[in-house]
């Protein structure tokens, strides 16, 4: 919990305000939240800053939870009123969970309490995990002999020299199952 950042929001000047207020009626009226929901919900962010990571990451849930008087589904557009007036900036989108494990909140600072810095990555700048495959030399029928297949040496060691990150661990990896093996 942060003191700081919730000292900060009190200290917040008219113009700031004025920006929140401007952003709250440009939602619909029939999903706009009311500004104490809109201000209620600023102040539990500020309460939920985690000043040694520098960001907030309460899930909306959780929002919801330390007010009684906010549901779950009011939480989405309060929290599009603070983006909206450029005070509040999500600096990492939320991720889902893979196979079966949770996700992850997204990550949220204020742009009038922001320790750490953080600014938020582009798309663009955000590399797509690739798939790599690496290449056998020789396959066998599942009734062969049980023999370690073939890894393509030079290949591995091209990708460890020239290829990205995830590239070079996959390729490190192979090079030393292919020396467990014998093969290399």
């Amino acid at each position: 919990m942060s003191g700081l950042c919730l000292q900060q929001f009190d200290l917040l000047s008219d113009e700031c305000w004025q920006r929140v207020v401007k952003a709250q009626l440009a939602i619909d009226e029939h999903r706009r939240p009311s500004m104490d929901k809109v201000e209620i919900t600023g102040r539990i962010i500020a309460g939920g800053f985690i000043d040694e990571v520098g960001y907030c990451d309460l899930t909306y849930q959780q929002i919801a939870e330390k007010s009684w008087n906010i549901s779950v589904s009011m939480v989405q557009p309060c929290i599009k009123v603070w983006n909206d007036s450029g005070l509040l900036t999500t600096v990492r989108r939320s991720t889902k969970g893979q196979n079966g494990q949770s996700g992850r909140a997204p990550r949220r600072v204020f742009t009038f309490y922001n320790p750490q810095g953080l600014t938020d990555k582009p798309k663009a700048q955000i590399q797509a995990l690739r798939v790599i495959e690496v290449k056998r030399t020789e396959t066998r029928p599942l009734n062969a002999q049980q023999e370690p297949e073939g890894f393509d040496i030079p290949e591995l060691k091209r990708l460890l020299a020239e290829g990205d990150f995830l590239e070079k661990k996959v390729a490190a990896i192979a090079l030393r199952q292919a020396a467990k093996v014998g093969e290399f």
